[in-house]
């Protein structure tokens, strides 16, 4: 999450931003827990303590049953383009588009 910083002509000075995916969402709940599997806890955990401003979301998805994924990429998009609803006040006198 540093590369930005260490290569600024690269990304404009723009700080990225990012979105963790779970994978494997068919195998989450019937797999024991082990010690390689992180919870949803655990990765809530990890977006509350490091308080970065630059992780936007959590999303789970199957790749295999197809669960979610379009999900996922609409809410990528959505981050990517600033257009992810947020708890902020909407100026609401100017138009632009929506990507839904």
């Amino acid at each position: 999450m540093q590369y930005h910083k260490s290569h600024p002509t690269e990304t404009n000075n723009k700080v990225p931003k990012f979105i963790l995916v779970g994978n494997k969402q068919d195998l989450w709940e019937t797999l024991p827990e082990s010690s390689d599997k992180i919870s949803v806890a655990e990765i809530q955990k990890f977006m509350k303590d490091t308080q970065s401003e630059q992780i936007k979301g959590f999303k789970m998805c199957s790749a295999k049953t197809g669960d979610n994924v379009e999900d996922v990429f609409s809410y990528c998009c959505r981050v990517g383009l600033g257009t992810l609803k947020e708890d902020k006040p909407r100026n609401t006198t100017k138009g632009g588009c929506a990507i839904l």
